[in-house]
Order: C-alpha cells, then sequence, then structure tokens
C-alpha cells in the first residue's frame, strides 16, 4: 500500500515544486525591476503584493485543490473502490465548511507574509538611500547601478530555475523508472535515482547566492507561495478524507531515513480532526520539525494503515 501514498506524494510535488508558480513570481517581480521601483519603492512594492496574492488565490489555490482531489483517491479507492472515492470527491457540508474557513484564513496569512516580505524590501531600498547621501553618491548613479544589479541577478535567477526544472523532470523520469524496473534492473535505477537528486539538490543550492535586494525577496516570497499552496493541498486533502467519512488519521512519513528526526518520531501517530489541528505536516517547527514547508508527510485515514506491515516504517521515495 505504501506506492499509492508515494503516488498520492507525487501528485502533489508535481504542483509544489513546479516551475509555473516560479515563472509568475518572477514574471510579476520583474515586471517591477526598473527605476520606478525605487522613486517609489513603497507604492510599486504594495502593487506586486496585491497582484501576487491575486494570481495565486485565483489560478494556484484552485489548482491545488483539484490536486488534493486526485492525490486522495488512490487511497480512497483501496479503502473502499469507486463508491468511496465517489463519497470523498465532491465537499460538501462540515468538511466543506472548514475547509472554506482554512481557505480564507490561508489566504489572509499569505497576504501578510508577502506585506512583510516587501515591507522588509522597502526598508533595504531606503537604506541604500540613505547610505548613498551619506556617502556623496548621486542619487540617478544609484538607482542606474541598483536596476542594473536587480536585473542581472534576476536573469541569473532564471537560468537556475530552468536548471532546477530539468533536473526535476530528471528526477521524476528515474523515479517513474524505478517503479517500471524488474528486480534485476532495479539496482541501477536506483542509482540513476540517487544521481539526478544530487543533481536536483545542487541546482537548488545556487538559489541561495543571491545578493541583489530583489533576487532576496523574490526567494522569500518563492518560499512564502510554497508553503501557501502546499498547505491549501493538504487541507484540501484531509477535507475530502473527512468527506468520505474518516474521522481518525496516522501520519504517514515520507522520505524513509530522509526524513526528518521529528517526523520520524510522528511516523504512526494516531489521532482525531482536532488532535492534528495545526499540529500535521509542515505545521510542526514550533513542536520540533526540522522540514518545515518542505515536508511532505501525509496525514490518512487510520483504516488505511491499520494491519499493514507495508507502512510500519517511513516510506522510502526511492524505493
Amino acid at each position: 500500500m505504501a506506492d499509492r501514498i508515494l503516488q498520492a506524494v507525487g501528485v502533489k510535488r508535481e504542483l509544489i515544486e513546479g516551475v509555473e508558480t516560479a515563472d509568475e513570481i518572477n514574471r510579476l517581480v520583474t515586471k517591477y525591476a526598473s527605476a520606478q521601483l525605487y522613486h517609489q519603492p513603497g507604492p510599486v512594492i504594495e502593487r506586486i503584493r496585491r497582484e501576487l496574492v491575486g494570481a495565486i488565490a485565483k489560478d494556484y489555490f484552485p489548482l491545488a485543490r483539484e490536486v488534493a482531489r486526485k492525490a486522495t483517491e488512490p487511497i480512497l479507492g483501496a479503502l473502499g473502490g469507486e463508491e468511496m472515492v465517489r463519497r470523498g470527491s465532491v465537499l460538501r457540508g462540515p468538511a466543506l465548511r472548514g475547509f472554506q474557513r482554512f481557505h480564507r484564513l490561508n489566504v489572509r496569512a499569505l497576504g501578510q507574509h508577502l506585506r512583510a516580505a516587501a515591507h522588509g524590501l522597502s526598508d533595504e531600498i531606503e537604506s541604500a538611500f540613505l547610505e548613498a547621501q551619506r556617502d556623496g553618491l548621486a542619487r540617478k548613479r544609484l538607482i542606474r547601478n541598483l536596476v542594473e544589479s536587480d536585473r542581472d541577478e534576476l536573469k541569473r535567477l532564471g537560468v537556475v530555475r530552468r536548471e532546477i526544472a530539468d533536473n526535476a523532470e530528471k528526477v521524476a523520469k528515474a523515479d517513474r523508472a524505478l517503479g517500471r524496473a524488474s528486480k534485476r534492473k532495479q539496482v541501477r535505477a536506483r542509482r540513476k535515482l540517487r544521481e539526478a537528486k544530487k543533481g536536483l539538490t545542487k541546482a537548488k543550492a545556487k538559489l541561495r547566492t543571491s545578493k541583489s535586494f530583489l533576487a532576496r525577496f523574490e526567494t522569500r516570497v518563492q518560499g512564502d507561495i510554497r508553503d501557501g499552496i502546499r498547505r491549501e493541498v493538504q487541507e484540501a486533502n484531509f477535507a475530502h478524507f473527512r468527506q468520505a467519512g474518516y474521522a481518525t488519521f496516522s501520519w504517514v512519513a515520507v522520505n524513509g531515513t530522509d526524513a526528518c528526526p521529528y517526523c520520524s518520531r510522528q511516523h504512526g501517530k494516531t489521532g482525531g480532526v482536532r488532535d492534528w489541528q495545526g499540529r500535521g505536516p509542515g505545521e510542526s517547527v514550533e513542536q520540533g520539525a526540522y522540514c518545515g514547508s518542505a515536508c511532505m508527510c501525509e496525514l490518512v485515514p487510520r483504516a488505511y494503515t491499520a494491519n499493514n506491515e507495508s507502512l510500519l516504517n517511513p516510506i522510502k521515495r526511492d524505493g
């Protein structure tokens, strides 16, 4: 049954770690990487924030809900077949109202995160202007230097993101090949998957070298938005299970020995809806989780994990 959980994780990972959201953010930020940002940083950055929140709420949160529905189907199908899938497919009643409340709060929280990031960027720009005045640097010259730095850095980030997308596709292909490989060929398939993951890790590491104001702003915003989308998927996932009639859920750690120590300890723990509220995967940093918004663990119906030896230990994604 572990393969069904990995199937659900794979569907969600494609959305959360895909390049579409990154491209949208890059497009909006690059649009304002010009002198107007430095002439009126406050108003321009507020426009960026409003457009980002609008784009994510309009385009990506609905997509997240559809991804969550698809992610629950393999598990519901294993539990009760087509009838169980049908019951969990359309949210209504208490499950729908609970999710709608979460959605409203999620949009507001994302807006607050972006406002904080934008405020930090405005402060950085103001500090640069003050330092320029202190050092006798002409304002026009400072703006020209900042704009050139931003454009060069954002262009470099675009190249890095394409490299990340290419490596992510290699990981996905290697993962699929491993699933289809015969026992005789699995050793080679696992080696290719490990190599692909190393390439993806190296590509992601390049994002940490950002230097310009806008590049740091964009990288932080990327993380906030991915977390908002991940939470939307997880809550919708949870709602579909509740709609199907399940009230008790077990934590299933994904990534095997690579799961963070907190998630490994949580593996197999069981509780009701209220028990997991605010304490589920990706929400447990205060309790000691290291992975935070990168968490891909699952809360699945207890009926799915009961008496299932394949889920006694954290699931290894590489087989």
